[in-house]
């Protein structure tokens, strides 16, 4: 397979190769190890072989809510495992998992909007499910504007910054999971972690990652910064959604370079380690994807 920074899936927007980026040592962030990713709900038989023999993905991680994966639930094929792992406690995530509560009931959460979306190059934008209609978007812009009004205080539209910060500070032992799964199961092949849209959560395990590797802060910033631009070909996503809720799609710098300072201010990797994460898992990680 190609080096591929951005896999060009025609359903999935926002897949990448972690690999690429200088480490800690004069290493290098090998790639084909580990990719990160949108909700691959969507993906046709042959996009499932290609993820499975050619990019060699043994291991899928859901970050997902419960409610999400209830509500967009995807089929993986023999041979790969999934490992349900919810990133944030429901009550806690404002972000895509309220996104995906919204829509009424027509079986497109944000896990099937996110993947329903463009390919790369010329295989342009894929319309709305077949079942939603132009007044069912309507319908989900009216009640999503109603959810910002009425929730209390930042409620609805908490700060990216604060919701990356509790994913750390109140969920510790999640993260601390997630990567014990990557560490585990690494060794049988690549691993693919994903929430809905692939940024958020995706991002700060993403940042996790890197930093356990040594990967410098301008990398990490740069690497996350792009989700916003890939998410901008799923014309989907934003029509379902009111002007005032864009932010919520984009990747800013200083929203991550805010994570990255408390990490090192409160030192979140010590925080994980306190809070399950193996050592062992830890150097499974280092092992397999930092070359010389």
């Amino acid at each position: 397979m190609k080096d591929y920074k951005r896999i060009p899936f025609p359903h999935l927007v926002n897949c990448r190769d972690l690999g690429g980026y200088a480490c800690a040592d004069g290493k290098f962030f090998a790639y084909h190890k580990i990719y990160r990713a949108d909700a691959p709900a969507a993906l046709n038989e042959e996009e499932w072989r290609y993820l499975k023999e050619e990019m060699g993905v043994r291991t899928i991680i859901d970050l997902r809510s419960t409610g999400e994966q209830r509500m967009t639930p995807y089929q993986v094929p023999e041979g790969i495992l999934r490992i349900s792992c919810p990133m944030m406690a429901e009550e806690n995530w404002s972000g895509e998992n309220d996104l995906s509560k919204m829509v009424d009931g027509q079986g497109a959460g944000m896990g099937g909007v996110a993947a329903g979306g463009a390919g790369a190059g010329s295989m342009g934008v894929r319309k709305a499910p077949a079942s939603m209609t132009m007044e069912d978007l309507a319908k989900i812009r009216e009640m999503l504007r109603e959810k910002i009004a009425s929730a209390p205080n930042d409620g609805f539209m908490k700060s990216l910054s604060r919701q990356y910060e509790e994913m750390l500070e109140e969920s510790p032992k999640r993260a601390a999971t997630v990567l014990n799964h990557v560490g585990e199961h690494i060794s049988e092949g690549a691993v693919l972690y994903h929430c809905s849209v692939g940024k958020d959560r995706t991002g700060v395990t993403s940042a996790l990652i890197y930093l356990l590797c040594g990967v410098a802060e301008a990398d990490i910033l740069a690497d996350y910064q792009v989700s916003g631009d890939y998410l901008r070909q799923n014309e989907f996503i934003f029509a379902s959604m009111p002007e005032e809720m864009h932010c919520m799609m984009e990747s800013k710098a200083e929203t991550m370079r805010h994570f990255l300072k408390l990490a090192k201010e409160r030192d979140y990797m010590g925080v994980l380690y306190a809070n399950g994460l193996r050592e062992s898992a830890a150097a499974a990680i280092r092992e397999a994807v930092m070359e010389a």
